[in-house]
């Protein structure tokens, strides 16, 4: 009975270090699909591989991912800052308000993808996470001086078909990050979109 319970019990420990060394697996509650990244600013060539301090609006958004926005290109301003080597997106509102858009036309949106959006205000400030034209907000956050924001959020199949393909007006068709202040700036450090 003894080198039995003995036998059962190094078959439980083993069976708990192979566990621990292969590590957990990423399970999602969709029947277990791991998300795929297929968007991260991190990992974007084009815009790391842009020189620090790089302001030409054509330039940081030679991509078909990501287009400026706010009220009138003058009033608003892009530059490339960095952080541990990484590029980052500074954005000013001059005037009214600046952000950036991430378009339908290049991401292809589709229910169950997942939008993140990290920054850190430089000054007071609202941000926001939204789709232009149709105003439908995932995300509201007023930001003091220096404090970090973030969004995310899982679209629906409604986000997708009645607000993000039915922008109206002059709005593109997409996603907006924006700073909703006068003089708004802030820094965006991450935007990725998941799909599982």
């Amino acid at each position: 009975m003894k080198s039995r319970l003995k036998f059962i019990g190094m078959v439980a420990m083993v069976a708990l270090i192979g566990f621990s060394m292969t590590g957990c697996p990423t399970i999602k509650d969709n029947g277990g699909t791991p998300a795929v990244t297929i968007f991260d600013l991190a990992q974007d060539a084009r815009f790391q591989n842009l020189a620090l301090g790089e302001t030409r609006i054509a330039q940081i958004f030679d991509s078909p991912y990501k287009s400026p926005a706010g009220t009138w290109y003058t009033a608003i301003a892009f530059e490339i800052v960095q952080d541990e080597g990484r590029n980052l997106l500074q954005v000013t509102a001059h005037t009214y308000w600046a952000g950036v858009d991430l378009m339908q036309s290049g991401f292809n949106f589709q229910a169950g993808d997942v939008i993140r959006v990290v920054g850190r205000a430089l000054t007071d400030n609202r941000m926001q996470l939204l789709t232009p034209g149709t105003w439908v907000y995932f995300g509201q956050r007023n930001v003091s001086v220096g404090q970090a924001f973030e969004f995310e959020h899982t679209l629906t199949a409604e986000n997708v078909t009645n607000a993000i393909e039915h922008s109206l007006g002059n709005h593109p068709n997409g996603i907006r990050i924006s700073g909703n202040s006068a003089g708004a700036t802030f820094i965006i450090t991450e935007i990725t979109v998941s799909r599982g």
